[in-house]
Parts: C-alpha cells; sequence; structure tokens
C-alpha cells in the first residue's frame, strides 16, 4: 500500500491496527527506529516507524507495509498562479544546494552506520558470552539481532546519497570533491 503523506500513512496503520497503541521507549531503543506496541494485554502487536514506510506487525504474525511516497512536487511563478512540473532546469546554484543536503545525509547516514557497526560488536560479545553459559538441558535463550541489518540498510543509504551526488555533478557541471566537509553534520 501507498499513501502520499506521513498522516495519510498513520490513518491507514489505525485503521488496520487492531487495538490502540503506544510508543515504546524501551523497544525503540533496542530497535533503533521508533516502535509503537499495542497497549492490550496479551497483544503481540506493534507498529515500526521506518521513515520511508510504516510497517504494521499484526498478531496473527502478517505484517503490512504502507509506503510514502510524496507525490511529484509542483512549482508556480510569479507570472501565472498555475502549477507546473519542474523541468528539470535547475541553477547550478539550486543544484549545489541539493548537494550539500545529500552530502549531509549521507553524513548521518555514515554516523548511524558506525554506530550500528559497535552495536554488532557488542551483539556478537553477547551471543558468544550467551553460548558460553549455555548449559544441557538447562534454558533456552534467544535474541534477536539487530545491527547487522540497520548497518546494511544505513549503507544502502549511504550508497544512494553518493549516486544522488555524482548524478548532480554530473549534470550540474561541479565538482562535488570542492565541496567542504560536515563537521559535527553542518556544512
Amino acid at each position: 500500500m501507498t499513501v502520499t503523506s506521513i498522516k495519510d500513512a498513520w490513518t491507514e496503520a489505525g485503521r488496520i491496527f487492531p487495538t490502540d497503541y503506544e510508543y515504546s521507549a524501551e523497544r525503540s531503543e533496542r530497535a533503533g527506529y521508533p516502535i509503537y506496541y499495542s497497549t492490550a494485554s496479551g497483544v503481540n502487536a506493534w507498529i515500526s516507524d521506518l521513515g520511508n514506510r510504516l510497517e504494521v506487525n499484526l498478531p496473527d504474525g502478517k505484517s503490512v507495509n504502507i509506503w510514502i511516497q510524496a507525490p511529484a512536487e509542483t512549482t508556480t511563478t510569479s507570472d501565472s498562479a498555475e502549477e507546473t512540473e519542474d523541468d528539470g532546469r535547475a541553477t547550478k546554484e539550486e543544484r549545489r544546494e541539493t548537494a550539500k543536503r545529500i552530502q549531509r545525509l549521507a553524513y548521518l547516514y555514515t554516523v548511524e552506520y558506525v554506530s550500528q557497526m559497535d552495536n554488532k560488536k557488542r551483539e556478537d560479545a553477547a551471543v558468544k558470552e550467551m553460548q558460553a553459559a549455555a548449559t544441557e538441558g538447562g534454558e533456552i535463550k534467544c535474541m534477536v539481532l539487530t545491527a547487522e541489518n540497520n548497518a546494511r540498510v544505513a549503507m544502502g543509504s549511504i550508497t544512494d546519497c553518493i549516486a544522488g551526488m555524482l548524478h548532480l555533478a554530473a549534470y550540474g557541471r561541479f565538482s562535488v570533491f570542492n565541496m567542504p566537509l560536515p563537521v559535527n553534520g553542518i556544512v
């Protein structure tokens, strides 16, 4: 399912989700993204806010993705109140500003990637510790490992940002290598 705004996505999630829900700080911290868990007793259902989509996880084990795709942007000119689509003739300065925004995103995704790789090291150590403590006929322990996949998603986002920067540079005929590097996420 695809909607055109965050508000519409949450409206659809409210229609699909079987109970009331609330933000779960503990689950969100573990997952690395916002989790909204069912408030009903004994109901194992939640909504994951993944930025570009909401993943509605239902009690029966099924999940529904609600993708958020913004409608095509339109622009207006001062000469006319009529809306027209962008014809792709953005100025070099507009492309440079867009490239700077993409560069900031790439920096933030890189910080997230490094953080997730650190989390993976901690998860791997916890698994080894759990395996070392395992006893025959004893308790079975289970652990959900998320850091490796989260790092993979962050790296995919970094790759997309780099591709966007290179496309802008080729189309706008300016060098991305002459742009200042971000310091603490700010350029």
